[in-house]
């Protein structure tokens, strides 16, 4: 692989990060009747981190605001990390950065290759910043799917599921398991969703909650934005308190790496988008609200929705 391909591939693996038919159920009474679902679950791939003989699951990826570094998540609290730069083409380390255990180290002589898995090996070495220290060799294999696995947390409180965090391909196997194992349960309560990194498995996601019948609802302390918004959509019912916060923006990036908003209305990249909302909000309205999100804000920036306009497209059923 030719160095001027480095930077591509891992500016395309960021693109990962950055960024209703109605059913058949019927009830005697008030309680939604949950369908049991049969879809198979994701394959759920991990990236990893191995320095010297220490190994580290890759817990999350974020970007710095400039969209520069690529960042490794290396716990649960985000203390330990290591960031991949996205525009030193040579990754010599220069702008290749960690943090372990507190202590700051820069990179040397880092390579990428890619393997017949679709997975890519990124090896090198780091050593603890201005020192003379012992170079310490690092294995980085990284899966482009784990990208677009999220950090979404699903919690029980009676008949209502709590979803949290991010969404992505977890959040697709923890619909799955929540429709097994809490049968009770027909409320889904969104709280404090930032968003999705893996757009095509969020629409299939809503698909599931669909089919199953949940109820989705905001509180008035609820705060979505973007593929949290476009999840919320997807209830069977949906109930948003005065108060919630519903942002929306449009995506990034098409095939010229443009926002959706400068693309032609009429372009197929719109469809898949357009065919999630009409089903979710019927014909021709799930178009029209999927048009006002991406023209309301650009990618980088959110549209926080009035209630007038959360009225107009009917978000509330």
């Amino acid at each position: 692989m030719n160095k001027n391909n480095i930077c591509s591939i891992l500016f395309v693996l960021s693109l990962f990060v950055a960024a209703c038919s109605k059913s058949d159920v019927n009830s005697t009474d008030n309680t939604p009747q949950i369908k049991t679902l049969t879809a198979s679950k994701l394959e759920i791939k991990k990236s990893s981190v191995k320095i010297n003989t220490t190994n580290y699951v890759v817990e999350d990826f974020e970007l710095d605001e400039n969209m520069t570094f690529l960042y490794l998540i290396l716990d649960k609290n985000g203390n330990n990390w290591m960031a991949l730069s996205l525009e030193d083409e040579e990754l010599d380390g220069k702008t290749t950065k960690a943090r372990i255990n507190g202590i700051e180290y820069e990179g040397q002589n880092f390579e990428i290759k890619e393997q017949p898995d679709e997975s890519h090996i990124i090896s090198g070495d780091i050593v603890k910043k201005n020192t003379s220290s012992p170079k310490e060799a690092v294995e980085i294999i990284l899966y482009e799917s784990s990208i677009g696995n999220g950090n979404s947390t699903i919690s029980i409180d009676g008949t209502t599921a709590k979803i949290n965090g991010t969404l992505g391909n977890v959040t697709y196997n923890q619909i799955l398991d929540l429709n097994a194992m809490h049968k009770n349960v027909h409320t889904i309560l969104f709280e404090e969703v930032e968003g999705s990194v893996n757009d095509d498995i969020n629409v299939e996601t809503g698909r599931l909650i669909r089919k199953a019948g949940y109820t989705t609802a905001v509180n008035s302390n609820s705060e979505i934005y973007s593929g949290g918004v476009d999840l919320f959509c997807a209830g069977l019912k949906r109930t948003i308190e005065n108060g919630a916060t519903l942002g929306v923006h449009s995506w990034c990036c098409g095939e010229n790496g443009e926002d959706a908003s400068q693309i032609p209305d009429n372009d197929s990249q719109h469809h898949k988008q357009i065919n999630y909302f009409n089903e979710m909000l019927g014909s021709p309205l799930g178009k029209e609200f999927y048009f006002f999100t991406i023209k309301a804000a650009s990618s980088d920036d959110i549209h926080i929705m009035t209630n007038e306009e959360i009225n107009t497209y009917k978000l509330k059923k």
